[in-house]
């Protein structure tokens, strides 16, 4: 029987491959957008305004950074993600009605939705067998074993949406078993099967909970793989325009992209002294390597687990030149 778990999950891991490998990548036209970037590290019930785009609807109607959205046009407003999808029947122009909070009081307002351009969508087909528990999340050690990750998001229609965890939130146990990183968590999710039920331990504020979930069963007729799609906004990814020098790489591949959390990353180049680095949207590096002693050829794994999903640029830098290549880091 062990065997066989064994293969089933082999099979299921090729099968997840092949889908994240068949990508899509389409330019948007205009969507509709209230103008607003979200703070993702505040856990509040809504949706946390990191800042506001000069020019569009939001700064127009008089909303600013710190405000919660809480809801449109009626729709409960939880994150980007909800945003969206309230958005989604509308259109450019058009007016709706806007609820956020902003020290403690409730603020109505009506706005004109802005145009949002050059929305790039990476569409990934995923496993509709495969389990899937349904958060972001980064790592958060507490307490002397150094154990725990924190949820940084939550997506929506998953377990984990429809059990109530919430962003903030500090995974330490699955099934009772420690998880000391988001590695960790994915090993013991891929113990489970389809529709089999699970627990996850966490601190809320500082108080320990158990919550109780179910893994999406797996459809018994033959259903397309599920679509999964990030959107892009080249405004957030734009690569640094300082950075004229284009460095010239020879047969460079970084795969799977988007991946879930491993990126390959093979190229030839000069044999000068090298910096391979990995950019977050922020321009944080989450990876560096300096190599004094290039030889020609670089291969290696670089692994984006623990990260926050979104987009990665890759870098390599030799002198004042520089290659860059966009790289989408996906939920796992």
């Amino acid at each position: 029987m062990r065997l066989e778990r064994l293969e089933e999950m082999k099979v299921r891991m090729e099968n997840m491959q092949k889908h994240m490998e068949e990508i899509a990548f389409v330019k948007g036209g205009e969507r509709p957008i209230l103008g607003v970037y979200e703070n993702e590290d505040i856990n509040v019930q809504g949706m946390a305004i990191r800042s506001v785009i000069q020019g569009k609807g939001a700064e127009t109607a008089g909303m600013k950074a710190g405000d919660i959205v809480i809801g449109v046009n009626g729709t409960t407003v939880t994150g980007a993600g909800t945003l969206r999808n309230a958005l989604a029947e509308f259109k450019p122009g058009d007016n709706v009605n806007v609820i956020y909070v902003r020290d403690g009081k409730t603020i109505k307002t009506n706005l004109v939705l802005s145009a949002g351009n050059g929305i790039v969508n990476f569409t990934v087909e995923r496993d509709p067998c495969a389990v899937f528990i349904g958060v972001y999340t980064t790592e958060h050690s507490v307490g002397e074993n150094r154990q725990g990750v924190r949820v940084t998001g939550i997506v929506d229609d998953t377990p984990a949406k429809q059990s109530g965890v919430q962003p903030g939130d500090i995974i330490m146990e699955l099934d009772g078993q420690p998880v000391t990183s988001s590695t960790s968590l994915r090993f013991e999710r891929d113990k489970h099967q389809p529709g089999e039920s699970f627990s996850l331990s966490i601190l809320r504020d500082g108080q320990p909970m158990t919550i109780e979930a179910t893994f999406k069963s797996c459809p018994k007729t033959e259903v397309a793989p599920l679509n999964e799609v990030v959107e892009v906004d080249p405004e957030e990814t734009q690569v640094d325009p300082r950075q004229t020098n284009q460095l010239q790489i020879e047969s460079l591949m970084a795969y799977p992209n988007p991946t879930t959390g491993p990126v390959n990353v093979r190229f030839e180049a000069e044999a000068v002294p090298t910096t391979v680095r990995m950019l977050d949207i922020t321009g944080k590096a989450v990876y560096q390597k300096v190599l004094n002693n290039f030889n020609g050829l670089f291969s290696e794994q670089i692994n984006l687990f623990g990260n926050k999903p979104g987009t990665f640029i890759l870098q390599v830098q030799q002198g004042e030149k520089v290659f860059s290549r966009r790289i989408v880091l996906m939920a796992g």
